[in-house]
């Protein structure tokens, strides 16, 4: 608990928050202060205090081990079939394309400058569908770009951002600057949060307070465990819950399995 710590604004101004913290309307009152932009802006460390339970933050040795295993990009691309991710693939590729060629198609060409623009256009992307044809082949059950050097599908890591462990997202940059159809494409913009815990346990409702509190909102939000411990509620439970505010939730070993069937393919 965050000794001797001053609650800085609104009904309980004044007071010591280890003298509230067993008070029930204290705590309601708490859960809809760090839900407030303003407040979240204005009092971060309050927030913080109340989502990580009236507790300092404690990032275990055992945490930073599970954290560290989302440095395997084979690892990250299973917890990105877990949630359904649109994989970049030469298929989807060409897919893609082939849309935007068919929405240029459909572009007005009423006089001789949109006809120019409308012909260029889908010169353009003609153009990009055949070098993905030629340019893009598989070694080992992967997909890479000329020289074998660049993978068509790429994926970068970033820890300790935004209040999430991990955030997962395409590494989108062999497509950005070359592909006409970017800017439509429906795979530059997945991201994946996920939050760590080594085990969770009848303290979930904490969790899931301060899953709530974070302040982005990518694509997919994942809460991802080692052991789980509660009595209160089963693992089927507990999904639930947490699906009706958004949230994924995957065992460690889930993704394992996932990873597996990656490596054999």
């Amino acid at each position: 608990m965050q000794d001797n710590f001053i609650i800085p604004f609104g009904k309980y101004k004044g007071q010591k928050i280890d003298n509230l913290v067993n008070d029930a309307d204290f705590r309601s009152w708490c859960d809809w202060a760090i839900n407030q932009p303003d407040i979240k802006v204005k009092y971060s460390t309050f927030c913080q205090i109340v989502v990580n339970n009236f507790s300092p933050p404690q990032d275990t040795p055992e945490h930073n081990i599970l954290q560290n295993r989302f440095l395997d990009k084979n690892f990250c691309l299973a917890l990105g079939k877990l949630c359904k991710w649109k994989l970049m693939k030469k298929v989807n590729c060409i897919k893609n394309l082939n849309d935007a060629i068919n929405k240029a198609l459909k572009m007005p060409d009423n006089n001789y400058y949109e006809t120019n623009k409308k012909n260029e256009i889908i010169e353009e992307l003609r153009s990009q569908k055949e070098y993905v044809n030629e340019s893009v082949f598989e070694i080992d059950g992967k997909e890479f770009i000329l020289d074998a050097d660049t993978p068509l599908f790429g994926i970068k890591t970033v820890f300790e951002q935004d209040g999430w462990d991990v955030i997962i997202q395409t590494d989108d940059s062999a497509c950005q600057d070359d592909c006409k159809a970017f800017k439509d494409c429906y795979i530059n913009s997945y991201k994946i949060a996920v939050e760590i815990k080594p085990a969770i346990g009848d303290d979930y409702p904490a969790i899931l307070r301060q899953m709530k509190a974070t302040r982005i909102h990518p694509d997919f939000q994942c809460l991802v465990y080692e052991k789980f411990n509660a009595i209160g509620a089963n693992i089927d439970q507990l999904k639930k819950v947490f699906a009706s505010s958004g949230f994924l939730v995957f065992s460690f070993e889930d993704i394992e399995k996932v990873k597996h069937e990656i490596n054999n393919e």
